[in-house]
């Protein structure tokens, strides 16, 4: 699975993301769109290409809405991507003992 570029995950009822999730580098394109993800793995922050993210209809608890958006077109989930990433890079550099960052 280390050439993944595209998965969607949508509509699957998960819970929560393996810890290695991050291990798929060349992830570019997630739908997470209507789960039941309250968080994300801290390794999140490793999907460096990632350019197109969906966290729709998830119940995330932490950062917020601000952080995620709507993503109700293509350019809101480009968005999406930019800022999660963004972020987790952050808590990252903050919090290295965190086995989970919970998001939205």
């Amino acid at each position: 699975m280390g050439h993944l570029v595209k998965l969607d995950l949508s509509a699957n009822g998960l819970s929560e993301l393996p810890d290695n999730f991050g291990n798929l580098s060349l992830l570019q394109h997630l739908d997470l769109f209507k789960n039941n993800l309250s968080s994300l793995p801290v390794g999140f922050f490793k999907l460096k290409l990632l350019k197109w993210l969906d966290l729709k209809e998830n119940p995330l608890e932490y950062p917020g809405n601000e952080i995620v958006g709507l993503c109700r077109n293509d350019n809101e989930c480009k968005t999406c991507a930019l800022q999660v990433l963004d972020f987790m890079k952050k808590e990252k550099s903050t919090d290295c003992d965190s086995a989970l960052i919970p998001l939205l």
